[in-house]
């Protein structure tokens, strides 16, 4: 009596792709719709994968792919213009997501480690041909016969779900595996989500009604940043939010002349004090309504921010990835 199970030799090692094999992934990444990244970015993608592939891999520096790939001048200072390190994060985002879905089967993995640019590639394991797994030999010395114990035959199969177990715990540690480097297309885990802290807004002109306006753009900013998955969004000081963590809180307050409102608002890190966005908002409340000046100031103010290449998302990328210590 036998089992046979797939199980992976114990030798056996995971080829490295070829060239044409890589070009030829980077190809179904770049066509995927899965792969949701602006133009730009798989522009990068592209340029960083043939320098590579091409043995100039020691060239991929920030400073090369914002002339050479993002139209910066030579006077790009990587350390001033987050620029690249925003787009490598935007394309890490968009190689997680697409071998998450529609890639999650594909031979070749092309991953860009954090605190660099130069892409790593890996080969999956496939199983190899399937391995005769005999059953202990005093069960085969003599026939089972129709009046044999019943519960002998429960050996046979949990012979075989040992085998089995055997062979797809080889295979998922395999696969694993060939996610190179510090890879963030692991199955199972997703990108940090950024978290914005949203003060209630001040009142400079000191009056009931002013105050009245603050609160309510302040609730209506919150709802519109509420829709987007992207970000989480805390209002107020909540006591939840942990200090030594890199935050971001967004400030704002309002003034009143008039029938006219004006919002000026800021987006603060609140780890070091840094403004990552300011912007002013002017508009007459007679003229449109309180309830619709609001809506009108609210819900674009969200998407700026919150959306998936939104300034919350892409400053987050900014702050989390280092700078490559070759730049």
């Amino acid at each position: 009596m036998s089992v046979i199970t797939n199980r992976l030799p114990a030798n056996e090692v995971p080829t490295l792709p070829t060239d044409t094999e890589i070009l030829a992934q980077l190809e179904r990444i770049r066509s995927s719709l899965d792969f949701d990244v602006p133009q730009r970015s798989r522009r990068v993608l592209s340029y960083v994968v043939e320098e590579t592939i091409a043995g100039r891999a020691d060239r991929i520096k920030g400073y090369s792919i914002a002339t050479e790939v993002l139209g910066r001048d030579a006077t790009f200072d990587a350390r001033l213009d987050p620029l690249v390190r925003i787009q490598a994060g935007i394309i890490r985002r968009g190689i997680e997501h697409y071998y998450l879905a529609s890639g999650r089967d594909d031979p070749i993995i092309i991953t860009m480690p954090r605190g660099g640019y130069v892409p790593i590639f890996s080969q999956t394991c496939r199983a190899a041909p399937p391995v005769e797994v005999r059953s202990p030999s005093r069960l085969s010395q003599k026939p089972l016969s129709k009046h044999e114990p019943p519960r002998k035959w429960l050996v046979f199969p949990v012979i075989a779900v040992i085998g089995l177990a055997v062979s797809a715990g080889g295979y998922l540690i395999c696969s694993h595996a060939g996610f190179s480097g510090e890879t963030t297309v692991a199955r199972g885990s997703g990108p940090l989500v950024p978290r914005l802290l949203v003060e209630p807004f001040g009142d400079l002109s000191g009056t009931q009604r002013s105050a009245k306006i603050a609160k309510g753009l302040t609730d209506e900013v919150i709802i519109q940043l509420a829709k987007f998955k992207e970000i989480t969004v805390v209002p107020g000081h909540s006591p939840t939010i942990d200090d030594a963590q890199p935050t971001f809180m967004l400030k704002g307050s309002v003034r009143i002349e008039g029938d006219r409102l004006r919002l000026s608002t800021r987006l603060v890190n609140r780890a070091d004090g840094s403004i990552f966005w300011t912007n002013s908002y002017e508009n007459d409340i007679q003229r449109q309504g309180l309830f619709q000046l609001q809506a009108d100031i609210a819900s674009p103010m969200a998407t700026a921010l919150a959306q998936r290449y939104g300034t919350v998302v892409q400053s987050d990328e900014a702050h989390l990835a280092p700078s490559p210590p070759d730049e």
